[in-house]
């Protein structure tokens, strides 16, 4: 299904809820990020597409639509909007200066906070690239959150990505699970 581009600031039917909501930018369909979760999973599997999960995401500001996922995830777990702020910094990092960013930094209620990366796919680009990071800045407390944990990291390993995670040194979590209750409480 393709979306016609918003108005922006005109009042429009909402396509999960019906709601009436005026949108914020041409690219957001939908009321509320919890609304354009829910559609995307009651869609069939083949209206599916990675240019319509672009589309919803980004009417939302999100990279990517398991991103958006995750962010429903957390309002449902109560964690407030004021303790999170998706990609908020950019971490400088060697051999060859790079820069990375990552997707959420969650504010503990003590004040203290980690950086919570979200990964749909853990290939090797992104593990040398988290392992860089990691080696430059040993103090950052950087945990992953996985949309399937269980997923191999190549077609051939039998290493898992949470076996990886836990190999290298990084909390992790799934998209399912959410940021888990000790995590916040450290």
């Amino acid at each position: 299904m393709a979306f016609k581009k918003e108005k922006v600031g005109r009042s429009t039917d909402c396509p999960m809820c019906e709601e009436m909501f005026k949108p914020q930018n041409p690219s957001q369909h939908f009321c509320s990020e919890a609304c354009a979760w829910s559609y995307w999973k009651v869609l069939p599997p083949r209206s599916k597409g990675k240019a319509l999960a672009r589309e919803i995401a980004s009417g939302f500001g999100f990279r990517s639509l398991a991103e958006l996922g995750f962010q429903v995830k957390m309002d449902d777990q109560g964690i407030p909007r004021s303790a999170l702020a998706y990609e908020p910094i950019h971490i400088k990092w060697q051999p060859k200066i790079k820069s990375y960013t990552p997707d959420w930094r969650v504010v503990r209620p003590d004040g203290s906070h980690f950086f919570v990366e979200f990964k749909g796919k853990l290939d090797q680009v992104t593990r040398s690239i988290l392992l860089g990071v990691k080696h430059c800045h040993p103090d950052l407390d950087l945990r992953l959150v996985f949309e399937k944990p269980k997923n191999r990291i190549n077609a051939g390993a039998k290493t898992r990505y949470w076996q990886w995670a836990e190999k290298n040194g990084f909390p992790w979590s799934s998209l399912q699970a959410g940021i888990p209750d000790e995590w916040m409480e450290e």
